[in-house]
């Protein structure tokens, strides 16, 4: 039993054996026939040439239709002619294209952009970009295994095309999506700069691309801490699609009221990240109070003559401004630019014109915090 297994064994060697011819010999191809080499090192070839291709050979392997290369110094001493050794195919196979780089969908932080091909055959390759309205295809590099450069693409989504064409004219195409965010957020304008200020911080940035805004802040006595601004909803475009934003919105600092505080920002795209400068104020986040002694509602007779009189106090230094609703074009007037001061308490007349009058008088500190009293009453 082991001796018929034995000679089967040695039966099935021999068949293999003859499948493979040995020894140097020319083989020719004519136009669009493929070379198959038994080396997965070596890429396979198409014939390209109008008038054939003649290649030096050691062996074909009749089973897997491939074959393996000579030594061209043993060929040459051997008559120049064509073998009938092996079975060429047609070339009917599209090239495979193996795309290293650009990665599908991934974000790249220039313009230059890696191209990193390889081909499994001889073939020419070109790309063109979806985006332009025109189809324009550009040559990266002709009878090329592989390529290995760099290409500038736009800013933004990127959507291209690369084309692989073989010698005999088999084409593959091959779709890549990737975007392009290059330049670093640039911050234009932060508030408050100096002095007290309330709650509310403002930021104005260049970014075409925002991901995240956090404003960060404190101090050692109370703690450092940050909050992440809504871009969606605090933030304006400025400047159309310019990518300019403007950004206001209110932060808690009440335990801060009182002391001096550092801030400073830190906003993101889908790259990276810019901080802003440091800077340093005062927290003052209660509002003054304003009491008005007159003038006081009253309307019909008892009324005020022509020049009527304010008496306010306030609890700390402010802005004292008065506007009267009944004007033509209501605004905002400064009441006290000298008023007669004994203490807190502040005395100014204004004149008003014969009629009825409903006024609003609103005390404002240096960080924007303010109260506010309405009065009606009649100039007779």
């Amino acid at each position: 039993m082991g001796k018929l297994i034995l000679v089967g064994m040695i039966g099935i060697f021999l068949i293999i054996i003859s499948s493979i011819v040995y020894a140097e010999f020319w083989t020719c191809f004519e136009k669009g026939e493929k070379i198959d080499f038994c080396n997965p090192k070596i890429p396979d070839r198409t014939c390209s040439s109008n008038y054939g291709c003649k290649y030096c050979m050691k062996s074909y392997n009749e089973t897997a239709n491939c074959y393996s290369s000579g030594n061209w110094n043993v060929c040459l001493g051997i008559p120049q002619e064509c073998s009938d050794n092996g079975n060429p195919g047609i070339d009917e196979e599209p090239p495979e294209l193996t795309i290293n780089s650009p990665v599908n969908n991934n974000i790249y932080s220039r313009r230059n952009v890696l191209m990193d091909l390889e081909s499994n055959e001889e073939a020419d390759i070109f790309y063109k970009d979806n985006n332009e309205d025109r189809e324009n295809w550009k040559r990266i590099c002709q009878n090329c295994l592989e390529y290995n450069n760099s290409r500038s693409f736009e800013e933004g989504e990127n959507n291209i095309t690369i084309k692989a064409r073989d010698v005999v004219g088999n084409e593959a195409f091959f779709d890549v999506f990737f975007f392009i965010d290059s330049k670093e957020p640039k911050i234009k304008k932060t508030e408050p700069r100096r002095g007290f200020f309330g709650s509310i911080f403002y930021i104005e940035f260049q970014e075409e691309n925002p991901s995240e805004l956090f404003v960060n802040y404190g101090n050692n006595i109370v703690g450092f801490r940050n909050a992440q601004v809504d871009i969606e909803k605090d933030c304006q475009l400025i400047k159309g699609r310019s990518g300019k934003y403007g950004c206001n919105f209110d932060v808690d600092v009440e335990d801060y009221d009182g002391q001096k505080i550092e801030y400073w920002f830190n906003i993101t795209d889908i790259v990276r990240s810019v901080l802003s400068d440091i800077v340093r104020i005062k927290i003052d986040t209660v509002s003054p109070k304003l009491i008005v002694y007159s003038p006081k509602n009253k309307t019909g007779n008892g009324g005020y003559e022509k020049k009527v009189p304010f008496n306010i106090t306030v609890s700390e230094d402010v802005l004292l401004e008065y506007i009267d609703n009944n004007d033509e074009n209501p605004s905002w007037r400064r009441l006290c630019s000298n008023c007669k001061e004994y203490g807190n308490l502040k005395k100014k007349t204004k004149s008003f014109k014969e009629a009825i009058h409903e006024i609003e008088i609103r005390a404002v500190d240096d960080a924007g915090n303010s109260d506010v009293e309405r009065i009606e009453f009649e100039v007779e």
